[in-house]
């Protein structure tokens, strides 16, 4: 299965979970796309739009492409519901949140998690950051392997040169 992508239809995905032979579908809810019962899926997503209070669970195929989806009102009841769905799932999920990474465009360091969401596009957390596609963002304790000078953890707003001489 393909590594879960960061936003899916546009909204930041917050917590993933791929479904194996370690979680039991529970037949206590069903899923249907045009009256056709949609299962089993490969993962589940929770995710939100910038837009929006509320969290989705999406229910993905192994694609990641998005077959059906459910609102809820925090992620602790998102959470419970796929639970409730998914016997293990509970136990399973991953988060792109908290990680350090740096951002090429403006050599400045942030969490993932803490990005800007602009038209389904995940960007640099600087609102002053004008070319800062995540895509370029290097992850921070990779970059310490090669770059010694630079501190265990970053401090935010600084500006970070790579440069072996340093």
């Amino acid at each position: 299965m393909k590594p879960a992508p960061r936003v899916l239809d546009n909204a930041r995905v917050l917590f993933y979970s791929s479904i194996d032979s370690y979680h039991q579908p529970t037949g206590f809810c069903w899923h249907a796309v045009a009256d056709v019962e949609q299962s089993p899926f490969a993962a589940l997503a929770i995710a939100q739009y910038d837009s929006e209070s509320g969290f989705y669970i999406f229910y993905c195929n192994s694609d990641w492409q998005v077959i059906a989806d459910t609102w809820h009102d925090s992620v602790e009841c998102a959470k419970a519901q796929a639970e409730l769905e998914y016997t293990g799932v509970s136990r399973t999920w991953h988060t792109f949140a908290g990680v350090w990474v740096y951002c090429q465009a403006c050599k400045r360091c942030y969490l993932t998690g803490e990005e800007r969401l602009i038209e389904g596009n995940l960007w640099c957390a600087y609102s002053d950051c004008e070319d800062g596609d995540i895509h370029d963002a290097l992850n921070w304790a990779r970059l310490r392997e090669r770059f010694s000078h630079l501190p265990e953890k970053p401090e935010r707003n600084r500006r970070y040169v790579l440069s072996k001489t340093e």
